[in-house]
């Protein structure tokens, strides 16, 4: 009897031992739920601290840029490249006063266009880098609808912002004229597009459309958007996101969202088609081209990261985004900020 009992006790204490054992091993078997890196700052490729006033980017991921060089104890503008580290070496020195404010046009080949909106003489050419980049000559000079234009201050075409489609064509819009035409190219010849003349955001086909100041127009798919912003004197009446496309042999130009408080700068595609919207003084937004509903993609102010550095970005102060793959750059009045991978890591960012 007294044996049966020592060996009960003893059962018992086995299976304790295990049980504890067991339980044990359950606490240290890890997690398979993915967990979530929750960052306080993003990693920029690189940032810039100077003048910029266009830039494109190249298939390779360099960028060509134009404006503010400061070299040899004077300032000047410059056609400048930017490797992936950011690096930044000038090609061609520009006059400043002519070229001051200039726009860039690349073309898939590889041709680097110039346009100088403010230049006191030459507003109204395009002008192409050759020579590997180390001389810009005139292209080609764009002519009034009429003549002599729309007034005796407008007797000349004046090109403000132009975009690419393909190799052989490029849209300019003329300022003086708030008109788009098409520029072909190989013949260096033009044809009317949309605009009748008038300061007026209206929507329409062909000559019934009206445009204000357009700042920027991006291609896809060879649909236009347009940020054309409305104003009378130096009073801005709305900022507006446009869209033009080629409908029934004509082109129609249609308003996609309108503010008179909401800073509307700039827009660009990612790889997806989600088109991106920034919003001054705000931030990021994504614009639903289904419904035109907005929503924030990130806004206000982040850390970032590049190199041994560390900053802090306001992202509404910066005035043009571009798109490539899945790398975002951003332009503002002072300084350029390259963020590869840029959707995963501000997602990656905590509150």
């Amino acid at each position: 009897m007294g044996n049966r009992i020592l060996l009960v006790g003893m059962m018992c204490l086995f299976l304790v031992f295990n049980g504890c054992n067991s339980d044990s091993d359950l606490e240290k078997e890890p997690s398979k739920e993915p967990v979530k890196e929750i960052k306080t700052e993003v990693e920029a490729d690189y940032v810039l601290n100077e003048e910029i006033d266009d830039f494109v980017i190249n298939n390779d991921n360099t960028i060509f840029k134009v404006g503010e060089w400061r070299g040899e104890g004077k300032d000047s503008v410059a056609f400048m490249k930017v490797d992936l580290l950011g690096n930044v070496k000038p090609l061609k020195m520009l006059n400043i006063i002519g070229f001051y404010q200039s726009q860039l046009m690349l073309t898939n080949e590889g041709n680097v266009f110039l346009i100088a909106p403010i230049h006191d003489v030459d507003y109204d050419k395009m002008f192409l880098f050759k020579d590997n980049f180390s001389k810009l000559e005139p292209f080609y000079t764009m002519a009034p609808l009429s003549s002599p234009g729309p007034s005796p201050f407008f007797d000349r075409s004046r090109l403000w912002v132009f975009t690419a489609v393909n190799d052989k064509t490029c849209f300019v819009f003329d300022s003086n004229e708030r008109t788009i035409k098409r520029v072909f190219l190989e013949s260096k010849s033009e044809t009317f597009v949309a605009g009748s003349g008038k300061n007026v955001i209206k929507d329409g086909i062909g000559q019934d459309a009206g445009f204000g100041d357009v700042n920027e127009m991006i291609s896809q798919d060879g649909t236009f958007y347009i940020v054309d912003k409305w104003r009378v004197n130096e009073n801005f009446l709305s900022y507006n996101i446009r869209k033009m496309e080629f409908v029934n042999n004509a082109w129609k130009v249609v308003t996609l969202i309108s503010s008179s408080t909401d800073d509307y700068r700039s827009v660009s595609f990612d790889s997806k088609g989600d088109l991106y919207v920034l919003i001054g003084g705000k931030g990021i937004y994504k614009l639903n081209l289904q419904n035109n509903a907005l929503t924030l993609f990130k806004g206000g102010k982040i850390k970032i990261k590049s190199g041994n550095d560390h900053s802090v970005i306001d992202l509404g102060s910066f005035a043009e985004i571009k798109i490539k793959d899945k790398d975002l750059y951003l332009r503002a009045e002072t300084s350029f900020v390259k963020i590869s991978d840029f959707q995963s890591k501000f997602n990656s960012l905590s509150n």
